[in-house]
């Protein structure tokens, strides 16, 4: 799968800093939510649109077994996943490379996240 290894949050955490990195890099930063997914080509939509809703369903069920295994705190998941596609889906259009690293970036959202959901 998309999320595979380790404990629950360190999936979530690890998967968190693949999306992060991914829009905070010129050769990464999709158009597409500039644009809207209909403007690619469309074997390219259905390919993101496949992949990003496994990513939908997996974060989720790994949050899910993240309580069951004691690694995330109780938090309301659906209240999570909202906050977090506020922060990702506009990161492309705040971050500039000017004003701050994109490691710098990577290393604070996944460290916000954990803070928020990882078991004390």
């Amino acid at each position: 799968g998309e999320m595979a290894g380790g404990t629950a949050v360190e999936r979530v955490l690890s998967g968190t800093a693949l999306l992060v990195e991914a829009k905070v890099r010129d050769e990464f930063c999709p158009l597409a939510p500039l644009a809207g997914v209909e403007a690619l080509p469309a074997e390219a939509r259905e390919e993101i649109v496949a992949r990003v809703r496994s990513l939908e369903h997996g974060y989720p069920e790994v949050a899910r077994e993240g309580l069951a295994d004691g690694t995330v705190r109780d938090v309301e998941l659906s209240g999570v996943a909202v906050a977090m596609a506020g922060a990702f889906g506009w990161l492309h259009k705040w971050f500039s490379a000017d004003l701050v690293a994109p490691e710098i970036v990577v290393r604070e959202q996944v460290r916000l996240l954990a803070g928020g959901l990882t078991a004390r």
